[in-house]
């Protein structure tokens, strides 16, 4: 159409400036081509305001800031906050309250969600937040709720109304874990190369385990609030001795990211689970591996001892898909000289 003469006018927009535009634009050809700037801060504030959002003015400053400005993608996160059941919430951890009768999600951009599970309805806690909430924990008494966001902050609110009562800074990175005490004094957090500890309270930060050798993907307490366990983005699993400060047992745990871990009932065992598709079970106080669950991979207990004319990365990949060999056995170069 900009080639060939008309008498009618089109309007485009675009995120991007199409490559073929350059060529065409001019101030003597019929093609021209203007930047929209972000809208300004009253605009946005009104835009908000018809969605009919709620929070306090720096949170919505912070909701216009995230976005630059952009009517668009103010408009959709905006209509995604204040639909209850839009179809694109995402859930990404749960948990219970301690006597049954809440349910949380933590959500993707939309705060967490708190369903009163007798009566099937539900509410929506830090909604105004535009954070990704990976995992979501009640205190031992029910009364407060936390979720870790991808802005690196932990939110901590009361479960009740949802008043929010501390919003903890110090991590490097995105947070993906959280967790408290068995006693409910204290909260641990991991993300980025960081095992932080708060007291409940005052939000203090009352230990640091720095230094995580890789992201630190998933923490849990042991029964006597004395050790932390760590898994990390390397599939290791570590202890932690918060007196000292120092990492005093460290296992392979899977292949791949640890991403949850659970201590039993009785706390004797501890299930994580990971990237490989695999849940192991552990002595806890022993630290040593008990027994694996797993749904059988396609090459599962497969002997391929001494098998000739494989790569070392093809004999690799058999493993991961569950193929077995006898200890000691010879490399495929090994085993191709003979």
């Amino acid at each position: 159409m900009a080639q060939s003469g008309h008498h009618s006018c089109l309007l485009l927009t675009s995120r991007e400036k199409p490559t073929e535009l350059p060529g065409l634009e001019g101030r003597k050809t019929p093609v021209r081509s203007l930047r929209l700037d972000s809208l300004e801060a009253s605009a946005c504030e009104q835009l908000l305001a018809e969605h009919e959002l709620v929070g306090s003015p720096e949170e919505r400053v912070r909701l216009i800031e995230r976005y630059g400005g952009n009517p668009l993608a103010l408009n959709i996160v905006a209509q995604t906050i204040a639909d209850l059941d839009h179809p694109e919430t995402l859930f990404w951890g749960l948990a219970w309250s301690p006597d049954g009768k809440l349910l949380a999600g933590a959500t993707d951009r939309r705060g967490v969600l708190l369903w009163e599970v007798t009566a099937g309805s539900g509410r929506w806690i830090g909604r105004e937040l535009p954070i990704w909430s990976r995992r979501v924990a009640f205190s031992p008494d029910g009364t407060r709720l936390v979720a870790g966001g991808d802005d690196r902050h932990v939110y901590v609110w009361d479960a009740s109304d949802g008043t929010l009562l501390q919003r903890l800074a110090g991590h490097d990175g995105a947070i993906m874990s959280v967790a408290f005490s068995p006693d409910g004094t204290r909260l641990a957090s991991a993300g980025g190369s960081d095992l932080l500890v708060w007291e409940v309270h005052s939000g203090a930060g009352v230990r640091a385990l720095a230094g995580h050798p890789s992201v630190a993907s998933a923490v849990t307490w042991e029964p006597s609030g004395e050790r932390l366990l760590s898994g990390g983005a390397d599939g290791m699993l570590r202890w932690w001795d918060l007196h000292s400060g120092e990492c005093v047992r460290v296992h392979q745990a899977h292949q791949g990211t640890v991403w949850a871990l659970k201590v039993s009932p009785e706390g004797q065992r501890l299930a994580s689970c990971g990237d490989d598709g695999a849940i192991t079970l552990w002595d806890l106080e022993r630290g040593e591996p008990l027994r694996t669950l797993r749904r059988d991979r396609p090459y599962e207990r497969l002997n391929i001892t001494g098998i000739r004319g494989l790569t070392e990365a093809e004999v690799a990949t058999l493993r991961a898909l569950g193929a077995v060999e006898d200890e000691a056995s010879p490399s495929p170069e090994q085993a191709a000289q003979r």
